[in-house]
């Protein structure tokens, strides 16, 4: 018996059973199963500013939940140059959810953040599709600091004071 796959609830009910051998049997049985849409994550807008070294790893980025909460999503953070992936898994219940991780990034650099898998309420995984945006990126960039070049306490009138920037140009001095 091939049963309805489109989402929603079906029913059906049997009223005879017969075979080669077996005349109209009458009978009253029903079945009825859930059929349940496959839940979908994806970035529907992608990171647009940088981050601070040492910040937690927040951005604009958003990715737009389908199905029914609450969803559980799965999301890979990694350096493109590096092997090294930290895995992060993130439950709520909004259909959509600005990336915020709770953990400070430590090197500057590129980072990639994609959805791994995600799943909702009725524990359906996404199928992904070659038009999914699974992936966002996310750009560290030093902090920005003067520090002086030299420690001299003491100076005189007409001396210079060197200092060095760190950062990324340009840069606001007041």
């Amino acid at each position: 018996m091939h049963l309805n796959t489109e989402p929603g609830q079906h029913r059906y009910d049997f009223t005879e059973l017969k075979d080669i051998n077996y005349a109209n049997n009458p009978i009253q049985l029903s079945v009825q199963h859930d059929v349940y849409s496959r839940p979908s994550a994806s970035f529907v807008k992608s990171n647009s500013k940088p981050l601070c070294l040492d910040q937690e790893l927040k951005s604009d980025a958003k990715i737009r939940l389908e199905g029914q909460a609450p969803f559980t999503i799965n999301l890979a953070v990694r350096k493109p140059a590096s092997t090294k992936v930290v895995s992060h898994t993130i439950t709520t219940n909004d259909k959509e959810w600005k990336l915020e991780l709770p953990v400070a990034v430590k090197e500057i650099g590129r980072y990639e953040i994609s959805i791994v898998s995600m799943s909702d309420i009725s524990d359906c995984e996404q199928i992904v599709y070659e038009t999914d945006k699974l992936v966002t990126t996310v750009e560290v960039v030093e902090s920005a600091r003067i520090v002086p070049v030299s420690q001299n306490r003491d100076l005189c009138v007409g001396d210079n004071l060197d200092f060095l920037l760190q950062g990324k140009a340009p840069w606001t001095i007041e």
